[in-house]
């Protein structure tokens, strides 16, 4: 069962990235990576690292 996350296709047309790593706790962390792989935002939950990404965008 795969979700759709909004803006994703928005991060890609703008050279964004999103991947998943463990943080020091054990927990998933969606970061949002330029090109260049410098952490944009980052969240627990996908949708928000993605929304936060998008906002920075937009400033």
């Amino acid at each position: 069962m795969a979700t759709k996350i909004k803006g994703l296709d928005v991060l890609e047309q703008n050279g964004l990235k999103v991947v998943r790593k463990y943080n020091i706790c054990g927990w998933f962390e969606y970061h949002v990576l330029n090109e260049a792989g410098q952490r944009i935002s980052r969240h627990t939950v996908q949708q928000r690292a993605v929304d936060m990404a998008l906002h920075t965008l937009q400033a």
